[in-house]
């Protein structure tokens, strides 16, 4: 999405301020923009954000474009759900009912909760560390929370298989 500053617009006493500010605005959109695509495409990790409704209820907003790979979901699928919502076809009730105990108690401490999870997404096996950090808005309310998470499964298969040759 972009947005455009009508180029014509002009004070009628000849000051060229309110141009010249909404210019500078739109840089600065621009800016915060492609700084967002740059996360969006660029993090390796899998990055995903909730929304804590007012009611505390916590919904997916999106994910960024390696989580989309590592896990086969889409942001648009997922978007305004709960983790609850997304049982059986994602998720076990279980997994999902740990995963919301999870961003709830990231909300409830107001501080960053990282841990080792392992999930069956979409039937397959996975594990992964991840970072909940709560976002804060200008009330003091927990808004949002920003999860990232990085799949770790090929490293547990190799310690169970060294495990087992012991």
């Amino acid at each position: 999405m972009s947005y455009r500053v009508d180029s014509s617009l002009s004070a009628t006493d000849g000051s060229n301020s309110l141009v010249e500010r909404c210019r500078s605005l739109e840089a600065a959109l621009a800016q915060a923009q492609d700084f967002a695509d740059a996360l969006q495409r660029g993090v390796t990790a899998s990055v995903f954000l909730l929304n804590v409704d007012a009611d505390g209820v916590l919904r997916y907003v999106g994910f960024n474009q390696a989580h989309e790979r590592l896990t086969g979901l889409s942001s648009e699928g997922v978007r305004g759900r709960r983790p609850t919502d997304l049982v059986p076809d994602v998720l076990t009730l279980g997994h999902a009912l740990a995963l919301e105990r999870r961003y709830r108690n990231c909300v409830d401490m107001r501080t960053t909760v990282e841990y080792e999870e392992y999930l069956e997404i979409a039937g397959r096996p996975t594990w992964w560390v991840t970072s909940l950090s709560p976002l804060i808005d200008a009330e003091g309310r927990v808004a949002r929370v920003v999860g990232s998470s990085w799949d770790i499964t090929e490293r547990k298969v190799a310690e169970d298989e060294l495990r087992l040759a012991a």
